[in-house]
C-alpha cells in the first residue's frame, strides 16, 4: 500500500480487530480476520457484517429525476430498490434506491464510480430540476448477510425489511 488511499469510517475498528487490509480500487479494505473459511460458514449459518463503503453512491434529485433514470431500468417505488443493468460499462449491475417520490441514490462498483457518475451527469446536463452528486465518501455502507440477518434487523427497528437475492 504505497499509493495513496481512501479509509472507510470502519478502518481503525478492522485494524483493531486484527483485519488483513489490502488497498482495492483506491480504498483500504478488509481482505479477511484471518481464516476466510470459517467466515464464510459463520455466515452461511448465522449472521456476518461487511463494510462496503466503498460502494459508489451518487445522490440524484430533481423534479425530472425518475424521468432520467428509466434508461436504466425498472423505477422503484419509494422505499424500494432495482436493478439498474444498463447503469455500468461492465455490465455489472448497479441498484436505484428510491428514498423519495424525487430523490435516488444509485449504487455501484468501486471501479466505475467515475464512469457512472458523469453518464448521469450527462443525462442529467441541460435539465435544471435534476442535480447529481457523487456523495460516496459522504456515508458509510454496511452489508448484512446471512440466514439470521433479517431476525437481527427486526431487532434494530420496525422499518420494513425486504429481503433481496442475487
Amino acid at each position: 500500500m504505497n499509493c495513496p488511499y481512501r479509509l472507510t469510517p470502519m478502518d481503525k475498528w478492522h485494524q483493531q480487530r486484527g483485519a488483513h487490509m489490502a488497498e482495492v480500487s483506491g480504498w483500504r479494505r478488509v481482505v479477511d480476520y484471518g481464516d476466510p473459511k470459517a467466515e464464510v460458514a459463520a455466515i452461511q449459518s448465522s449472521v456476518g457484517l461487511c463494510d462496503t463503503t466503498p460502494l459508489t453512491k451518487i445522490d440524484v434529485q430533481g423534479r425530472h429525476s425518475a424521468r432520467m433514470l428509466e434508461g436504466l431500468g425498472r423505477i422503484p417505488e419509494v422505499g424500494g430498490c432495482a436493478p439498474a443493468a444498463s447503469a455500468q460499462a461492465s455490465g455489472t449491475p448497479a441498484y436505484i434506491a428510491r428514498l423519495t417520490r424525487e430523490r435516488f441514490i444509485i449504487l455501484g462498483s468501486p471501479e466505475e464510480g467515475t464512469q457512472l457518475c458523469k453518464r448521469l451527469t450527462d443525462a442529467a446536463a441541460g435539465d435544471a430540476c435534476v442535480h447529481v452528486t457523487d456523495i460516496t465518501s459522504a456515508y458509510a455502507v454496511l452489508q448484512l448477510a446471512g440466514p439470521m440477518s433479517t431476525k437481527l434487523l427486526k431487532k434494530l427497528g420496525s422499518a420494513r425489511i425486504d429481503s433481496m437475492t442475487t
